[in-house]
């Protein structure tokens, strides 16, 4: 299956006993591998091989065997060998949005890509699957939770040093992202299965 991005909190159930691959690719990136734009999969999903630019063969046979890694990897690679992914200045858009921690204006991001705002959230909904505006919430959450589990810094400061009003807005917006307080997440160190690592932490 293919999954889009998603704007809320989705918990999915897992069989016990069964066994479980995904790839996650980078926002915006999907449109290297996938045929549909993003914004055709958000808050949705789809078969697979429906949507993929490449044939995955008969690697869900090889679900429990040591070389299904190696098999997916292969798949990929050969894939990215016959298209070249061709950059794009929506990845820098993306780039900049990441290392501003969420903070970059939408002014600023349709700046880089050149284009007037209008149609720079319209570009960037359809590659990322949803608006600019929102991406830039779930960068700042997730820099919110990656400083929260790596520094001893207190959670008004966190709050402050990442462009929220107040700690109380920063609790709203993990209750929104995550249906948790940050004071919770400190405390159960929840983990999120989208959860990335980042380099850039101001």
């Amino acid at each position: 299956m293919i999954y889009g991005s998603t704007t809320a909190r989705n918990d999915i159930p897992l069989e016990i006993g069964s066994h479980y691959i995904g790839i996650c690719f980078k926002p915006g990136k999907s449109r290297h591998f996938i045929k549909a734009a993003a914004a055709e999969l958000t808050n949705t999903n789809a078969p697979a091989k429906d949507l993929l630019k490449f044939d995955l063969l008969d690697s869900h046979e090889h679900i429990e065997s040591d070389s299904l890694f190696l098999k997916l990897n292969n798949i990929l690679e050969q894939h990215v060998k016959r298209q070249q992914p061709a950059n794009s200045r929506i990845d820098d858009v993306i780039h900049n949005i990441e290392l501003s921690n969420g903070m970059a204006s939408i002014a600023d991001s349709a700046a880089i890509l050149s284009k007037s705002i209008r149609h720079f959230e319209r570009v960037f909904k359809e590659t990322v699957g949803i608006s600019a505006k929102l991406y830039s919430q779930i960068v700042r959450f997730q820099r919110a939770t990656a400083l929260i589990s790596n520094t001893s810094l207190p959670l008004a400061r966190i709050a402050i040093d990442l462009g929220y009003s107040d700690q109380s807005h920063m609790s709203h917006e993990f209750k929104r992202f995550a249906n948790i307080t940050p004071s919770s997440y400190t405390q159960n160190r929840v983990v999120f299965l989208q959860e990335q690592s980042y380099l850039h932490i101001k």
